[in-house]
């Protein structure tokens, strides 16, 4: 089993992240993990400061950049197992743009052409079981949903949505 190892995040002062994926600021007499934040597209992000410098930084790139070695100055992250709140070292490598979107054309997230599929859904009313179905998660907005909310509901990220839950087709 690994253990937990914590290293300095570059260019920040009093903040640390983990292999696992984690991070905390050093900033009180006791360490503290920072919750971490989901972007609309499913990554997760943490809010750091340096002195009054204020950003958001994607957890994936912070873990890369101090565990996942680069020989070759590759500009990108790819989560291996397409899961992009998996933000552990060994789930993490350094790749080309162009490697980046053969994988995603790969694992489905992206046609061909470089668009995304639309991805048929299924929004199932948790009361009366009755069944809703959508040409994609944008469709479900007409119905008042939060496309970000179906969409994590649909990668497993929440379990329901305004009453629903939703998975795809």
């Amino acid at each position: 089993m690994m253990t937990e190892e914590w290293r300095t995040i570059e260019g920040y002062t009093g903040y640390e992240v983990s292999n696992f994926g984690r991070v905390r600021s050093l900033k009180r007499a006791e360490p503290k993990l920072l919750k971490l934040n989901c972007r609309k597209g499913g990554y997760l992000y943490a809010h750091l400061s340096n002195g009054p410098h204020k950003k958001n930084e994607l957890v994936h790139r912070l873990v890369a950049v101090a565990f996942v070695e680069n020989k070759s100055g590759k500009p990108c992250v790819n989560h291996i197992n397409n899961i992009r709140s998996d933000n552990r070292a060994e789930n993490l490598e350094w790749v080309t743009h162009k490697e980046n979107s053969e994988w995603m054309v790969k694992c489905g997230r992206q046609s061909h052409l470089g668009y995304p599929y639309p991805r048929p859904v299924i929004a199932t009313n948790i009361k009366s079981g009755e069944e809703k179905r959508y040409r994609s998660t944008n469709a479900t907005r007409k119905d008042g949903f939060n496309q970000s909310n179906v969409w994590q509901c649909c990668e497993g990220m929440k379990k329901a949505h305004l009453g629903y839950t939703f998975h795809y087709a």
